[in-house]
């Protein structure tokens, strides 16, 4: 998440809002994009904002409002977002595809619904 901690104003109170943009992956840069592309939360009293981010290259900042009206946006921070490695049951089963798909092709039918039994019978039990 993100967090505006230990900002001061005397025009009490502070609204936040926070931005979310994906970014270029080819490069370190933290410039915030122009032309709308990013998303945000409404402004709220909540000096942080925690957000789910899926995999990719992510800018995260915040605009901090005091009760006049003044307003600053913070820097960006990147975020990069490493994919999970693939289940191994997922691919374990691509590989029981792939096996089965080469065994129906060579036209060894009987072959291919004695592994695919074997195979239903190692998984029930």
């Amino acid at each position: 998440g993100v967090s505006c901690l230990d900002w001061i104003d005397d025009d009490l109170p502070l609204q936040y809002t926070f931005f979310t943009a994906a970014s270029s992956p080819d490069t370190n840069s933290t410039e915030k994009p122009e032309g709308g592309s990013e998303s945000y939360t409404p402004a709220s009293f909540s000096s942080s904002h925690g957000l789910p981010l899926g995999p990719g290259v992510w800018l995260r900042w915040a605009k901090v409002s005091d009760s006049v009206g003044a307003q600053v946006e913070t820097e960006a921070v990147r975020f990069v977002v490493i994919p999970r490695p693939h289940d191994t049951v997922g691919s374990e089963a691509d590989q029981v595809d792939s096996a089965m798909t080469d065994i129906e092709s060579l036209g060894q039918a009987d072959q291919a619904i004695s592994l695919s039994s074997s195979i239903a019978f190692s998984f029930a039990g």
